[in-house]
């Protein structure tokens, strides 16, 4: 039984300052009833953060929401696209619906909302959002076909997600989820929303420094 509206896990490799910045996204947004996953792939940054103050007051906000979140550092580094922390959260998820997040991108404050918008109370299984792409302020309209859309792009109903195989270690792994997705319900859509919360930042390189990738405010 679904206990939140919403979970969303968000692999973390190296990164903190980004990490911290999707964490307050998070905690910034206008619904609560959430469920995250911040998960660390055998990182020491991670494991640092862990064991700061700062995260036992965010749990506990959090909690006093009626949120709940999972924040833990995997044994040992495994690498790949993070498959291993997807397929953890995924069977571990007790929110009625699942979403994506990178932990160098953004999302809006109202990013759970507008997501759950329009399948919430839909027959949907699937949709799949309008995202901007920093640094070339271009918006991404994706679609349903290997390569033209992301995780981040999509919210699927939890049931049936946990059905599905589970996200491989290599290939499109994106693209082999959501097809996966497709072969299991003819009931998904592109959303009618024009707008977008959820910002991908293209990284330039490799410094930590979140300004290096905002391009709008």
């Amino acid at each position: 039984m679904a206990h939140f509206r919403i979970t969303i896990v968000v692999p973390c490799w190296k990164r903190p300052l980004r990490t911290r910045r999707m964490l307050e996204n998070i905690m910034a947004q206008d619904l609560t009833e959430w469920e995250a996953f911040f998960i660390g792939d055998g990182c020491a940054d991670f494991e640092e953060m862990m064991n700061s103050d700062e995260v036992k007051e965010i749990r506990e906000r959090a909690s006093s929401q009626g949120s709940l979140l999972h924040l833990f550092n995997w044994h040992e580094h495994v690498g790949g696209w993070g498959q291993h922390i997807l397929n953890y959260a995924i069977d571990n998820a007790k929110g009625q619906f699942f979403i994506f997040a990178a932990n160098d991108d953004e999302i809006l404050s109202n990013h759970f909302r507008h997501y759950l918008s329009e399948i919430e109370e839909s027959p949907m299984d699937m949709v799949a959002y309008k995202t901007f792409v920093a640094p070339n302020n271009s918006m991404r309209a994706p679609q349903f076909r290997a390569c033209e859309i992301g995780h981040s792009e999509i919210i699927l109903r939890t049931c049936i997600l946990k059905g599905l195989p589970k996200v491989p270690s290599s290939g499109t792994h994106d693209w082999s989820l959501i097809d996966e997705m497709l072969r299991a319900s003819q009931k998904y859509k592109q959303a009618l929303s024009q707008s977008w919360t959820y910002k991908v930042n293209q990284l330039l390189g490799q410094s930590d420094n979140p300004r290096n990738v905002d391009v709008i405010d």
